[in-house]
């Protein structure tokens, strides 16, 4: 007696893994966010310096 079904067989490896995230660091931690423009009293937009408060060396 012969079969006429022919099977296909997938393997999927699903076995499960932590997810590898980088590690925090100080500057991550303290980083603070600084707006793009200032409105100073001319009502003229200038850019923001940057300041060293949360830089770390």
């Amino acid at each position: 007696m012969k079969s006429d079904m022919n099977y296909e067989v997938v393997l999927i490896d699903a076995t499960e893994t932590p997810i590898e995230r980088p590690q925090k660091t100080k500057i991550l931690l303290f980083r603070k966010e600084e707006k793009a423009y200032t409105k100073n009293s001319n009502s003229v937009r200038q850019a923001n310096i940057p300041s060293n408060m949360y830089r770390f060396s």
